[in-house]
């Protein structure tokens, strides 16, 4: 699971470390939101968002320009080219 945190969001974007897509501008990435990565329900994202490579790694980012908020949470699949 990602979690945006304040070591890894800049402004819309959250960045991915992930050894399996580090360093390959071909890896595939889907997201889907996680509403409830607590046990209790945070406040769900509804931006659009999509997957960018940001050398040397990957990122999701709020397609609208929106703030990626501390604590969004997304289940990521992950695998390389």
């Amino acid at each position: 699971m990602q979690r945006s945190s304040p070591a890894n969001r800049s402004g819309d974007v959250t960045y991915i470390n992930n050894k399996t897509t580090n360093g390959d501008p071909n890896a595939f990435v889907m997201e889907t939101p996680v509403l409830d990565p607590n046990g209790s329900v945070s406040k769900y994202d509804d931006h659009v968002r999509g997957v960018w490579y940001n050398i040397p790694v990957m990122a999701l980012i709020n397609e609208s320009g929106g703030t990626m908020a501390t604590g969004d949470a997304f289940n990521l699949l992950v695998y390389n080219s």
